[in-house]
């Protein structure tokens, strides 16, 4: 049994994680945060990191194809496909993914219905 059971497919969700999580560890300074919490509808997931964070007027921005780096994340890496992928399992699965205001750092926010 899984700490927080998400009905759909493994592989996908495996892939949101280690997206996001890959993400912030490519942006922290020292420190990222897992956090996550179920009840009867829903799964919340938390990943943080105490990285330069992600300007809100490029929030959404950033989970778009092949958008490269981020300025306010101070340099750029990747293909511009990971946090796409993120939104588009999340949707997949009935859920949303979104940035949030934090004091320091990025805060990505992913909810999915509980299976």
């Amino acid at each position: 049994m899984s700490a927080a059971p998400v009905r759909g497919s493994s592989n996908d969700l495996a892939r949101l994680v280690r997206n996001l999580l890959a993400n912030a560890v490519r942006h922290a300074h020292t420190r990222v945060v897992i956090a996550c919490h179920q009840d009867e509808a829903s799964t919340f997931m938390v990943i943080g990191d105490d990285g330069p964070g992600v300007e809100s007027g490029l929030r959404d921005a950033v989970f778009e194809r092949f958008r490269r780096g981020d300025a306010a994340r101070g340099h750029e890496s990747g293909t511009g496909l990971g946090l796409s992928i993120v939104r588009a399992v999340a949707e997949r699965h009935g859920g949303t993914v979104r940035i949030a205001d934090s004091v320091a750092g990025a805060r990505f926010e992913i909810w999915l219905p509980a299976g």
